[in-house]
């Protein structure tokens, strides 16, 4: 990420196999990971957040992921 609007992100690379968990979300300082994807977990843990494990797989059998899951206002 070379645009300086970008610096003070946090950039997380996960493996192409475990792209579908990309799709966490944060609520409450805490990030929600779908079960099963033990890198991107990893790499949530390791920047310092909490985490929560949920099952996703029902939602993952029709493109549903966690974003789409939810309500935010």
């Amino acid at each position: 990420m070379t645009k300086p609007e970008f610096q003070k992100y946090n950039c997380v690379q996960i493996p192409e196999d475990e792209a579908y968990a990309a799709n966490c979300i944060w609520v409450n300082d805490t990030v929600i990971v779908p079960e099963g994807y033990p890198a991107v977990l990893k790499a949530v843990q390791d920047l310092g957040y909490k985490t929560i494990l949920v099952d996703t797989s029902e939602y993952r059998k029709l493109d549903g992921g966690l974003s789409c899951l939810s309500l935010r206002f």
